[in-house]
């Protein structure tokens, strides 16, 4: 019974961590008219703050399940979310456009290392004994 609960609140913790991760994404596009006319910065760099997470994301993906695979997917996990949550709050208060750039930039780090984890522990913890025990025959 103690090991089903731990499993349940390790996919709770999981999910919880992947839909904030997620909202991070979506909240950014949808606040940038906003920051448009806070930071008084023209299309162009409010597009740049907006993709410069994804592409921080996207450039680390395959060295972050590489490091996830040396130092253990927990560990790389938790350090993704540390970083991401840490950037998130210091982008929500950065004073200008360069300290704004360098917030997202670590925080698509952050991601990066999040989105292979996270994956690979649920791959772990659900799908492979989901397919020894549940599958059609």
């Amino acid at each position: 019974m103690e090991k089903t609960s731990s499993v349940i609140w390790a996919i709770t913790a999981l999910f919880l961590g992947y839909f904030s991760f997620a909202m991070f994404r979506l909240s950014l596009g949808a606040a940038i008219p906003s920051i448009i006319l806070e930071m008084n910065i023209d299309e162009f760099r409010a597009g740049l703050l907006y993709s410069i997470p994804l592409w921080s994301t996207a450039a680390l993906l395959t060295p972050a399940g590489w490091l996830a695979d040396q130092f253990g997917r927990k560990k790389i996990l938790l350090v993704g979310y540390l970083l991401l949550a840490i950037r998130v709050l210091s982008f929500s208060y950065s004073p200008n456009y360069l300290f704004s750039v360098i917030s997202l930039l670590i925080s698509g780090v952050g991601s990066g290392m999040i989105v292979p984890s996270y994956y690979s522990l649920m791959g772990v913890r659900w799908i492979i004994p989901c397919r020894r025990f549940c599958s059609p025959s």
